[in-house]
């Protein structure tokens, strides 16, 4: 089962670890023109890629919630005594005889 939370969690430090190092490239005075140059070209696209992780962890936890509301609605509907008919795409009498 995807955790997106988790994830989030865990992405979340690992771009702070990355920002902090570009950062302090970028900083350094030890560092020539060029590395610095490069390390903020490569925090632009880090920037980019954050924006990306957010929205696909945005999906992941949706597609989430999206399948825990098929399994509730699945649940409601067998409990009045209904099933899915994914031929007629619609909820149909359930006709299966219940073992007692």
């Amino acid at each position: 089962m995807i955790k997106p939370k988790e994830k989030r969690h865990e992405y979340i430090q690992r771009l702070d670890q990355a920002i902090e190092t570009l950062e302090a490239i970028i900083n350094s005075e030890d560092a020539d023109e060029k590395t610095r140059i490069q390390a903020a070209n490569s925090l632009a696209r880090l920037i980019g890629a954050s924006y990306t992780m957010i929205v696909d962890i945005d999906v992941e936890n949706i597609e989430a919630e999206a399948e825990t509301l098929k399994k509730m609605i699945k649940d409601t509907e067998a409990k009045r005594g209904l099933q899915w008919d994914p031929d007629k795409n619609e909820w149909v009498p359930n006709t299966e005889k219940k073992n007692k």
